[in-house]
């Protein structure tokens, strides 16, 4: 693990980390990095965890994330990181926490990165990439609701007060329940 938070490093002093090949967690939060530090960091394939809230990369930063296959956890919050940088990032299967509070990150820019996969194997209806759900929200297992963008019925209107009401509804028919 190796922890630079509040470090006053330049972006090259990142090459370092090509003599570091089991690094498996990297802190840079609150670091002056830059995009061009992320190409030392791309090359650091072994990483687990990565943390840059408040450092000013953007987009271009993580195009150098796509050979980090044993990513799991990455914080991008208070960055200029938007939703093209989301694609860089479609393929980083064991990546399972993902921090983009405060960025400038959409809907459109989470599409990029969705996936259902352990769903699949859960029996769950879907289609397109979406869980189907009755109007109780109710998916066709026993005892599992669904509420928001993932879910597809009849009529679905993508709004986020819509998400805000389909939750309000699973919610109270399992209450009911």
């Amino acid at each position: 693990r190796l922890a630079l938070r509040w470090a006053d490093i330049a972006d090259d002093d990142l090459v370092i980390l090509a003599r570091m090949p089991r690094l498996d967690e990297l802190n840079l939060n609150e670091t002056p990095v830059t995009d061009a530090a992320m190409v030392h960091v791309g090359r650091a394939e072994s990483l687990r965890a990565i943390e840059l809230h408040h450092t000013k990369i953007s987009d271009a930063g993580l195009r150098n994330f796509a050979t980090l296959k044993q990513l799991q956890r990455l914080r991008l919050s208070a960055t200029d990181v938007g939703d093209e940088a989301m694609q860089f990032l479609r393929g980083l299967e064991h990546l399972s926490d993902l921090d983009i509070e405060h960025t400038k990150i959409t809907d459109q820019g989470l599409a990029h990165i969705a996936s259902l996969g352990p769903l699949k194997s859960w029996g769950i209806g879907l289609r397109a990439r979406q869980i189907e759900v009755g109007t109780d929200m109710a998916t066709c297992l026993d005892r599992v609701y669904a509420a928001g963008d993932v879910t597809a019925y009849p009529g679905k209107v993508r709004l986020i007060a819509v998400g805000f009401g389909e939750a309000a509804t699973a919610v109270n028919n399992i209450a009911v329940r």
